[in-house]
């Protein structure tokens, strides 16, 4: 099994914000306010501990110092890490909706804690990382669907009456604690699913997802295996209560096979500043490369790891699974592991490379760059 974080970077650059008119929308600069002030161990989708403040376990050592933290335990094994950092760009306090984030990168809460009922859906189409809080005591009702479609975005303790609906989320999305009246559609990998009912159907279409102590209502559809799942059930609301009891949840347990080892893959992303560049799959220390392969003039290679550039031979070594390279326009501020003269602009014309021990792996505009190595 493999841990896994869900987190909120800290870094802010812009937002845009569409809401319905008249609403009450409270925004905070704060970088302490609506975060959830625990930290719970839930073990075999039971709370198992539940510690005040910001969590000192080894476990979140994966998050942002500080931070609250849910550790998601199956037996004796840590397999996902929940991390709600102390540190967030803005606090929004809608009181009604809808919300739709529409454009910007940003760390955010939408705090909903003070809100016994919210009516109208939440739409996030354009944010980098974002938690939605209930209450820490009775859930919130959302009154709509929920519809995420970006960043790493987290529920929390809520009841939302229509769909939710995760899609193309390029990092890990985790519902905590979240009742699901109508459908709840996954299309992203790396799902964390904890202490969640779904009154429809539960549709999860991608791999590498964790799931402990979930329901659902109607239909199960799974397509890709998860890296651990246990207690999935099919239940049926019989006292009509609205909620899912224990007895009526059905005796058998529905996961699926758990996925096995983890396939090399690399993922990397330009924005305005900058790359991020996720690999996974491998030993976890890797050097790094890039060929401007696409240019119609000479392009630039400086940085491919062969020395193509007999004035320029650069080589980001021992770069870590996840991590990130500054675009910078000199030639003198290319700095190994920090910095590249490669931008958004290229992005269509670029072949990467990845050196993880003897074996390259290459994705891109022409990996003949790179003969002998493994095409992703």
């Amino acid at each position: 099994m493999s841990l896994r974080q869900v987190a909120l970077p800290i870094a802010f650059v812009g937002l845009v914000l569409a809401v319905a008119c008249g609403e009450d929308l409270v925004e905070s600069r704060s970088n302490s306010e609506a975060l959830r002030p625990a930290t719970r161990i839930l073990r075999d989708g039971r709370v198992d501990l539940d510690l005040s403040g910001t969590c000192a376990l080894a476990a979140c050592s994966v998050c942002p110092s500080p931070s609250f933290a849910d550790v998601i335990v199956v037996g004796s094994s840590t397999v996902a890490v929940v991390c709600y950092p102390v540190q967030v760009g803005r606090v929004l306090r809608p009181s009604t909706g809808p919300v739709n984030l529409n454009a910007g990168t940003s760390s955010m809460a939408i705090d909903l804690s003070g809100v016994r009922t919210f009516r109208g859906d939440i739409n996030i189409n354009s944010v980098g990382s974002l938690s939605v809080f209930g209450s820490t005591t009775t859930p919130t009702l959302i009154e709509g669907n929920v519809n995420l479609h970006a960043g790493e975005v987290r529920l929390y303790n809520l009841i939302v009456t229509g769909d939710v609906s995760i899609n193309d989320n390029e990092s890990q999305s985790a519902l905590v604690d979240v009742l699901v009246r109508g459908n709840l559609n996954v299309h992203v990998e790396n799902f964390v699913g904890v202490r969640t009912d779904v009154f429809g159907d539960f549709n999860l279409n991608r791999s590498r997802s964790t799931i402990s102590r979930l329901s659902y209502g109607e239909n199960l559809n799974i397509h890709g295996a998860p890296d651990s799942c246990e207690d999935l059930r099919s239940f049926v609301d019989l006292d009509g209560s609205g909620t899912v009891e224990d007895l009526e949840r059905a005796n058998s347990d529905d996961c699926p096979a758990v996925a096995g080892p983890l396939p090399f893959d690399l993922a990397a992303r330009f924005d305005a500043t900058g790359l991020d560049v996720r690999i996974t799959g491998g030993s976890g220390s890797y050097d790094f490369g890039m060929a401007e392969t696409g240019s119609v003039f000479p392009g630039w290679l400086g940085e491919d790891c062969l020395g193509s550039d007999p004035n320029f031979d650069l080589c980001h070594e021992g770069m870590p699974a996840s991590f990130r390279l500054d675009s910078v326009s000199l030639l003198a501020d290319v700095v190994p592991r920090t910095s590249t003269l490669f931008e958004a602009l290229n992005a269509g014309g670029i072949t990467f490379v990845v050196y993880d021990g003897p074996q390259c792996y290459v994705r891109g505009n022409d990996p003949s760059h790179y003969p002998g190595c493994t095409e992703l």
